[in-house]
């Protein structure tokens, strides 16, 4: 391990190393800003030996990215924070040109041994998590590390309602529609809920196809109905245009509204708006997010998880964060709320002297 950092009035310098994947330097920025550090992004990206060989980072003279240094110029930073196992060889190795005055934190398993690195933070579901009982330098989180909380999302709440506030009130109103809504069959006279959709689709796991999303739909139509509600549905960049053509023709009758991309992303005010959220089980980090608001929590399934997804989801719902998707809406009284970023920042802050 690199050397402790020298206490003092002024806050740790800090990098985040990262190839520019969204959810890997989100949680980058989620531990950084939690810990009140304020980070220098570079963007790296390994070249093939450095992601296939990540342990070799560690020797003098192995190469570590493609093309010219990214690295700026001047002294290195107290802390490195890395995200993702695909970088796990690249931190290793700016540490090593910092020659020793970097400390390297590491979030996700890199499935390297634990003492290589000053600090991992693993989800529970992660193998590493495991070996956190003899390696004091694990933190052990539950689900992906965020940058919400409840301030961030009442002030996003307020914006997505100025935005789009007139095209939800149509599905709360018994006989409307709102841009994009379906034709309203229901015969209630009260107020709709509004339920949140969050939707994945492709990832390295599997490639849903429309049938799938088609399924999906079915059950969100039942639960819709059952509910009284209306749904505000938020496709996500993985989720392709052929999919939401099967699930709007699973929707006919039920109020339901699409984001289309353009003009700002209710995401994330929705959640401070919304009665319920139903996320795709492929995102760990849309789970994550959500359990956070305490609401009614519910995932469905484009295609069965296995292996660690399935482990997260299983967790999560034995500590009643969530619950699977079905034809009624749980009572929120049910759930809990996932708030973990606080103590994750203070055995941060306790493990490595900030």
């Amino acid at each position: 391990m690199a050397g402790k950092i020298n206490k003092s009035a002024k806050p740790p310098s800090c990098w985040i190393v990262s190839d520019g994947t969204v959810g890997m330097e989100t949680q980058s920025r989620a531990l950084s800003a939690a810990a009140g550090l304020k980070p220098k992004i570079i963007t790296l990206y390994p070249n093939l030996l450095a992601r296939l060989f990540p342990r070799m980072a560690r020797f003098p003279f192995w190469p570590l990215w493609q093309g010219d240094s990214p690295l700026p110029g001047g002294a290195f930073p107290d802390l490195i924070i890395c995200c993702g196992r695909r970088m796990a060889g690249a931190g290793l190795g700016v540490r090593r040109l910092s020659s020793g005055k970097s400390r390297l934190i590491q979030i996700g398993d890199p499935r390297l041994p634990p003492d290589w690195f000053d600090l991992l933070v693993v989800p529970a579901h992660d193998p590493a998590a495991r070996q956190a009982e003899e390696a004091r330098n694990i933190i052990i989180s539950t689900g992906a590390l965020n940058r919400l909380d409840a301030a961030a999302i009442e002030a996003a709440a307020e914006a997505a309602q100025t935005a789009y506030g007139e095209q939800w009130a149509g599905l709360q109103k018994p006989g409307g529609a709102g841009k994009g809504a379906g034709t309203n069959a229901g015969t209630d006279t009260g107020q709709r809920r509004l339920i949140a959709v969050l939707l994945g689709g492709a990832n390295r796991r599997y490639v849903p196809e429309a049938a799938d999303f088609a399924r999906l739909g079915r059950q969100l139509a039942e639960l819709a109905k059952n509910a009284s509600a209306g749904l505000v549905i938020i496709p996500s960049r993985r989720t392709g245009a052929d999919a939401l053509v099967g699930l709007s023709g699973s929707l006919e009758g039920v109020p339901h509204w699409f984001w289309d991309g353009q003009g700002e992303n209710p995401y994330p005010g929705v959640l401070g708006l919304v009665a319920a959220v139903v996320v795709t089980s492929d995102s760990v980090n849309m789970a994550s997010e959500a359990a956070l608001t305490g609401l009614p929590l519910l995932v469905g399934e484009l295609r069965p998880e296995t292996g660690r997804i399935a482990d997260f989801h299983a967790r999560m719902q034995a500590a009643g964060h969530s619950a699977p998707l079905g034809p009624q809406l749980p009572d929120a009284a049910d759930f809990t709320r996932l708030d973990e970023m606080p103590r994750i920042a203070a055995e941060l802050a306790d493990r490595l002297g900030l």
